[in-house]
């Protein structure tokens, strides 16, 4: 399938490789069309620091409500909900670092370079490049 924007300042041109896009699939133009230098920061801003702050709250009040707690069994469910709980936290900060790193160089992409250039500007900040593609980046 070959799309042409209607946009004469954008990129004119995508490829699928399916003849019509599924309807869970649309996202995805919008995504690449919207992308811009700050889209990452925005990201980060309007989605990843919000969430590590929800889930900080979170686990400060099952911390509390663990100490307080009066049954065993209700205090050695709350650890291993606390338990979950640290090792999101962990990888959400991991991914907030690598996403900051990126976000502070502001990657523009060309359409045009194709997915693999546009893909491997983003490093491992995204899934391996074989999941997106099916070959090994190299």
């Amino acid at each position: 399938m070959r799309l042409e924007l209607d946009e004469p300042e954008a990129p004119t041109l995508l490829y699928f490789p399916h003849a019509e896009l599924a309807s869970e699939e649309d996202w995805l133009l919008d995504t690449i069309r919207r992308y811009n230098e700050s889209t990452l920061a925005e990201m980060r801003t309007d989605y990843v620091i919000p969430l590590t702050t929800k889930l900080a709250s979170y686990v400060e009040k099952l911390e509390q409500d663990k100490g307080a707690s009066t049954s065993a069994a209700e205090a050695k469910g709350i650890e291993k909900e606390l338990s979950k709980l640290y090792k999101q936290q962990a990888e959400l900060h991991t991914f907030d670092e690598k996403l900051r790193h990126y976000a502070d160089q502001r990657i523009s992409l060309d359409l045009d370079d194709g997915v693999k250039v546009n893909y491997g500007k983003f490093g491992d900040l995204l899934a391996e490049m074989k999941a997106v593609t099916g070959e090994k980046a190299g």
